[in-house]
């Protein structure tokens, strides 16, 4: 989720979702021709959120010891092209594989999600890679609608 706030740290400016334009605040009051910055989820304030998202569990392990299932849960994305041969990797935009705006060619992706998340986690995180196998505190989130 993105948002674009008039007023960062002032929990009665206006907000506008980048994402499905809709905003909140009372818009009309204030003299705002344009919105202000726009910034990812992972900056935004508490209060500009509009979802909570309940911890189901934490735990410490290394890595490595992720499944297959806890790996395709990271994100990527499954697609095939023959119908049979599934192969696990990130998209471009247009949801298909490419390397065009941040995705990954389809030779990038792989047939193993765990090797296609440790494709991933180099990438984000060049200083720790996989092979290093660092010890992680993972946490799972149960989604729930804020009411």
């Amino acid at each position: 989720m993105k948002a674009v706030d008039a007023g960062y740290r002032r929990p009665w400016a206006p907000i506008e979702y980048v994402a499905d334009g809709k905003r909140n605040g009372n818009w009309s009051s204030w003299d705002v021709k344009e919105a202000g910055r726009t910034r990812v989820s992972i900056h935004m304030c508490r209060w500009m959120s509009r979802i909570a998202m309940p911890i189901a569990s934490v735990r410490v392990e290394k890595l490595q010891d992720m499944t297959e299932e806890d790996a395709k849960a990271e994100g990527l994305k499954a697609i095939t092209k023959d119908g049979q041969t599934i192969k696990y990797g990130i998209p471009d935009r247009d949801g298909l594989p490419g390397s065009d705006d941040l995705g990954w060619g389809w030779t990038d992706w792989n047939v193993d999600p765990r090797r296609a998340y440790a494709r991933l986690w180099d990438l984000i995180n060049p200083d720790r890679p996989w092979t290093s196998n660092p010890t992680i505190v993972r946490v799972e989130f149960a989604p729930e609608a804020r009411t």
